[in-house]
C-alpha cells in the first residue's frame, strides 16, 4: 500500500512538474529587488514566447497584488501581437510603494491573454514589503450616557451628548471638533476614550475625531446628530382611550382595556348580589324549619 502511495505522487509530480516549469519558460519575470519601503519603487521586467502555433494577439496583464488580501489588486495592462513561437520585447511594469500600503508578501501576477480575453498562460513572481504603517481600527458612538448603553443621534435641547472612540489601539493622539448649525466650531477633549457636549442650539451637528500615533496611518471619523426643541407629540389613531370607561366606538375588541373591565365589575356585581340573595335564602328557610319544629 505504501508503495502504491509513493509511486502515486511521484507519477502526479512528474506529471505537473512540466506544465509549471512551461510556464515559467514562457513568461520571464525579473524584479529590480526583491524587498521594498515606503517610497521606493518596484520594475517588473516582463517578456514571453507565444506559446501557440498560430498568431498571437492581445494583452499582457501584471497585477500587483497583496497576498493578505488587505489592499485591492493594481493591475497594468499592456498590448502585443506575436508571431507563431516569437518572443515579445521587455514590458516593463512600475509601481510605486505607499505607507499605506500593507506590509507582507505581494506578488507580481502575470497573464497572458487573446483577443477574446482567453487566458493563455500565467505565471508570478513574489516581493515583500516592509516598513508600511499600520491602519488604526477604530469607531466613535454617540450615546446618551457614560456607559454608552444606548445610541441615539437625536437629543432634545440642553441634553448632554457623550461621545464614546472605541479601539484596541492604546495611546492614540485624538483631536476632536463640533461645528453647531451656526457654524461655530467647538473643540472636544477626550479623557479615557470619552468626551461630553451639550448645547441649546436647535438644528445638525457635525462631529469629527482626528486619530494619529507614531507607525499607524492617521484616521478621520466623522459623525452626525442633532439637536431638538421637545419630543415630537404624534396624535394616536388607536380608538381606545385607556381611561376606565368603555364609551363610543370602544368595544372588547378594540379596547379590551376598557370594556373587559368594565364587563368583569358587572359580573362581579352580579355574583355579590346573588351570594347575598342565596345567604338570605338559607337564613330564611333556616328559620322556617326551627318554626315547624317548635311547634
Amino acid at each position: 500500500m505504501l508503495k502504491k502511495t509513493f509511486l502515486f505522487t511521484i507519477t502526479s509530480f512528474l506529471f505537473i512538474l512540466p506544465l509549471f516549469t512551461s510556464a515559467q519558460q514562457i513568461i520571464s519575470i525579473s524584479l529590480n529587488q526583491q524587498t521594498f519601503k515606503p517610497n521606493e519603487e518596484i520594475q517588473a521586467k516582463v517578456s514571453f514566447t507565444n506559446p501557440t502555433q498560430k498568431q498571437l494577439k492581445g494583452q499582457i496583464i501584471c497585477n500587483f497584488t497583496d497576498l493578505s488580501h488587505k489592499f485591492p489588486p493594481m493591475p497594468f495592462m499592456k498590448e502585443f501581437d506575436l508571431a507563431p513561437n516569437q518572443k515579445s520585447k521587455i514590458f516593463t511594469f512600475k509601481m510605486n510603494i505607499s505607507e499605506w500600503m500593507p506590509e507582507g508578501l505581494w506578488k507580481a501576477d502575470v497573464e497572458i491573454r487573446d483577443e477574446r480575453n482567453n487566458l493563455a498562460i500565467k505565471s508570478y513572481k513574489e516581493f515583500r514589503v516592509i516598513g508600511t504603517k499600520k491602519p488604526i481600527e477604530a469607531d466613535v458612538n454617540i450615546c446618551r450616557d457614560k456607559d454608552c448603553s444606548e445610541r441615539k443621534i437625536v437629543f432634545i435641547k440642553g441634553e448632554t451628548v457623550y461621545i464614546k472612540l472605541n479601539s484596541k489601539i492604546t495611546d492614540l493622539e485624538i483631536s476632536s471638533t463640533i461645528k453647531t448649525p451656526s457654524g461655530e466650531i467647538k473643540y472636544l477633549t477626550f479623557k479615557n476614550n470619552l468626551a461630553s457636549f451639550k448645547s441649546d442650539e436647535i438644528g445638525s451637528f457635525s462631529l469629527w475625531v482626528n486619530l494619529s500615533k507614531e507607525g499607524y496611518l492617521k484616521q478621520k471619523i466623522e459623525k452626525d446628530f442633532a439637536y431638538i426643541e421637545k419630543p415630537a407629540e404624534i396624535p394616536s389613531a388607536s380608538i381606545c382611550n385607556e381611561d376606565g370607561k368603555c364609551t363610543g366606538q370602544e368595544n372588547e375588541q378594540n379596547c379590551p382595556q376598557d370594556c373587559l373591565k368594565k364587563k368583569s365589575n358587572v359580573i362581579l356585581v352580579l355574583l355579590v348580589v346573588i351570594v347575598i340573595l342565596a345567604v338570605l335564602g338559607f337564613v330564611g328557610w333556616k328559620k322556617m324549619r326551627i318554626k315547624k319544629v317548635m311547634k
